[in-house]
């Protein structure tokens, strides 16, 4: 590696180390100043969604149950996060071997239509929210619930 390559290596480390610890700068002066809710709070909201049902409504007999669904999600959560760029990396081959040399066939820039796959992939996300957000929230909301009845 060569000492310009270091150094730019170097300061890349030093810029997503300043990103960081600015966003955590800003975000606890928000909380402090009452413009974000705290944590704690940010949990009860969602644990409180009507999403949630009766799961985990009673602290004293809902406890262990609690717990054993917080160890689960801790299990399956990595298992679930390594298909999903198991996932993504095969869409993003197929993407590589079908669409980019039909492109480069026509004379379309690999940067532009790298940017416009992008903005069609955002798009299918936030169309197709209505699919996949309400069971998000509904887990979500389930796992604050699980946290503050185990925690308490």
């Amino acid at each position: 590696m060569t000492a310009e390559r270091r150094k730019k290596v170097r300061l890349m480390r030093w810029g997503i180390g300043f990103v960081i610890l600015s966003t955590l700068v800003v975000g606890t002066m928000l909380i402090d100043q009452g413009y974000a809710p705290a944590p704690r709070e940010f949990l009860r909201q969602l644990a409180d969604r009507p999403e949630t049902g009766t799961m985990f409504k009673d602290a004293s007999s809902d406890r262990f149950d609690a717990t054993v669904f917080l160890y689960t999600v801790l299990v399956i959560a990595p298992l679930a996060a390594l298909a999903a760029l198991a996932a993504l990396a095969i869409a993003l081959v197929m993407v590589e071997v079908t669409i980019i040399p039909v492109a480069r066939k026509l004379g379309v820039p690999d940067g532009f239509m790298h940017a416009v796959l992008l903005i069609v992939g955002a798009a299918t996300v936030y169309f197709q929210s209505a699919v996949w957000l309400p069971g998000s929230l509904k887990l979500l909301g389930l796992v604050a619930r699980a946290y503050l009845i185990a925690s308490t």
